[in-house]
């Protein structure tokens, strides 16, 4: 920030600049822009309507389910190696179904293009496979 405050003060009339930032746990965001004159028109904080659609329930442990991979992450160990995969997926009424695998070959999937959007298989002990 001092290093873009000093470039605008030397910079021409009219000269921008952008500084950002990442907060802690790299989960927050900041972003600023700039400038060494007042701007034409004066600031205004937005505040736009966001539509909020229901909550998906998530369906029972209990049963087998055909659905759609959603989304995935594998989580890794320290030396780099795949541990599990956890993924989240979609029920043809609209349900969410969690699941989880150790699967070396699942969790070689899961990174890669293609596997969000395929057709699982979750199982009642919750495990998943690509059909």
């Amino acid at each position: 920030m001092i290093a873009l405050a000093r470039a605008l003060r030397e910079s021409q009339p009219g000269a921008r600049g952008l500084a950002t930032a990442l907060g802690w746990y790299a989960t927050k965001h900041a972003i600023g822009v700039y400038g060494n004159r007042p701007p034409e028109r004066p600031f205004a904080a937005l505040a736009p309507q966001v539509d909020h659609p229901p909550a998906r329930s998530v369906a029972p442990a209990e049963h087998a389910y055909d659905a759609v991979a959603e989304t995935a992450t594998v989580i890794y160990e320290r030396d780099g190696s795949p541990s599990y995969g956890i993924l989240f997926a979609l029920l043809e009424d609209g349900r969410r179904v969690l699941g989880t695998t150790r699967e070396p070959e699942v969790l070689s999937a899961i990174p890669r293009d293609g596997f969000l959007g395929s057709e699982v298989e979750v199982a009642p002990d919750r495990t998943f496979s690509p059909r």
